[in-house]
């Protein structure tokens, strides 16, 4: 998907705003706004910034295909949307949602007060249901009961999370062991022999015939709340996020292998193509959750082609060499489809810092038509999007959307002063497809509109 629709000035960066009151760090969600009508959604952007909520996120669609684009890219925690747009409605595409399993808080804003609307959205287990006209107050109270839910749910997780780490300490430190000798000593497997017993000794919810995806995690940085002797709430807390996230009809299964790292086995009841897709986003977006939640950052490494179990070993020791060999934080790399190397001739996939960001200004130059969101950057160059923001702002002490949206400015208006490029024109060059939007950003940054730039420039 190209161009601006989607993605607000200050939408990347929202995530600043986190701050630690005492040891208790203000959670950060994610906002889809979702509306055929383009003033509406910018409005409704524009009004929800300008109030203290924990948003890390912004982003709207013009229509429910558009924001269908999104939620497969990223997890979003609210929805807030019309329910009358063309082709497909907003009842038709959040029914879709909940089928996908998609579990996040919706509150729809129309101005139809049909029953059988209103049913249809208590079916669907909607939020809130709010009849325009409507004030800015009762939208942002009806934002705040749903982060409120938000809140609420997550500190079930993390009480079940502690109950659990609790109750099943014991058997949990056996299961550890026992994975944990697949992948550290493949060959110390208990007499018998067979991966078959070796499973069999715990209730582990894996098959032995069928092939696994691999996945290691490591801990980067503890935040601010956590530190090394907290590793095994971290952990648990990460079993529960992917286990939740994770469809009926696949296992998973977690190792502690050391204070840092942490070993990850699923494995699906019905093999498809789609899996390989599938855990991939939810590991990486575990990854994101971790950090925005809890302010843990991790990297992960994951291959993305299922193996046997007599392959885990190998593939381990390999996979835990890439990570000793990276750099920075928060790094995201997949292993899927290389041939199996020999860890001398392995090295870090991300490039230093300073680099990285020289190639990604070379990128955002060459590529302005495009979409230039900050999850698309940073699946281009494979990291996690919290590292790349933090990371720009580091080196060039500049936001990401903010170095975007000048260099899209500086290419339209060198567009506008060829003789006879329309305005339109200019803007669907440098990825705005709304032209009203692209004037309202070009009059922020130099002050007039493009149509004064280019009436003073043909004097």
């Amino acid at each position: 998907m190209n161009g601006e629709p989607g993605s607000l000035l200050f939408s990347i960066d929202l995530h600043n705003r986190a701050t630690i009151r005492g040891k208790e760090m203000i959670r950060m969600y994610r906002l889809l706004i979702v509306d055929d009508e383009p003033s509406i959604v910018e409005g409704l952007a524009q009004m929800i910034s300008s109030h203290e909520l924990p948003l890390k996120e912004i982003r709207f669609a013009y229509s429910a295909g558009e924001a269908q684009e999104y939620m497969e890219r990223a997890l979003f925690d609210i929805v807030l949307a019309d329910i009358r747009m063309p082709r497909i409605s907003g009842l038709e595409w959040i029914e879709s949602v909940r089928k996908a399993g998609w579990k996040c808080k919706v509150i729809f804003l129309t101005g139809h007060s049909d029953f059988e609307y209103t049913k249809k959205a208590i079916q669907l287990g909607v939020n809130d249901y709010l009849l325009k006209p409507v004030d800015d107050e009762e939208i942002i109270g009806s934002l705040q009961r749903a982060i409120h839910e938000l809140d609420q749910s997550l500190d079930e997780m993390m009480s079940i999370s502690k109950a659990r780490q609790k109750l099943q300490v014991s058997n949990d430190n056996l299961k550890n062991q026992i994975l944990g000798d697949l992948l550290l000593q493949p060959r110390n497997i208990p007499p018998g022999g067979s991966i078959k017993s070796t499973l069999g000794l715990l209730e582990v919810s894996l098959d032995e015939q069928g092939d696994v995806f691999l996945a290691l995690m490591r801990i980067d940085y503890w935040g601010e709340r956590f530190q090394a002797a907290d590793a095994a709430l971290i952990r648990f807390a990460i079993h529960n996020m992917t286990e939740e996230m994770l469809e009926h009809g696949f296992h998973l299964e977690t190792i502690s292998l050391e204070n840092r790292l942490i070993g990850m086995l699923v494995q699906s009841d019905s093999p498809s193509p789609r899996d390989t897709d599938k855990i991939a986003f939810i590991m990486e977006s575990v990854q994101n959750t971790v950090f925005r939640l809890l302010g843990v950052s991790l990297s992960v490494v994951f291959r993305s082609v299922p193996i046997n179990w007599g392959e885990l070993g190998p593939y381990y020791r390999l996979m835990n060499e890439q990570l000793l060999h990276s750099t920075g934080t928060g790094i995201w790399m997949d292993m899927g489809g290389r041939e199996h190397a020999a860890p001398s001739a392995t090295r870090s996939e991300e490039p230093a810092g300073s680099v990285l960001i020289e190639q990604l200004k070379s990128y955002v130059i060459h590529h302005l038509s495009e979409d230039l969101s900050l999850d698309i950057l940073a699946r281009r160059f494979h990291v996690n999007p919290t590292y790349l923001s933090r990371l720009f702002k580091q080196t060039t002490d500049e936001v990401l959307s903010h170095y975007i949206t000048k260099e899209k400015m500086n290419a339209a208006r060198q567009l506008l002063l060829q003789d006879g490029m329309k305005v339109s024109e200019a803007a669907r060059r440098v990825g705005y497809h709304n032209p009203n939007y692209f004037a309202k950003v070009f009059r922020n940054l130099f002050g007039m509109s493009p149509q004064e730039f280019k009436a003073k420039m043909f004097l």
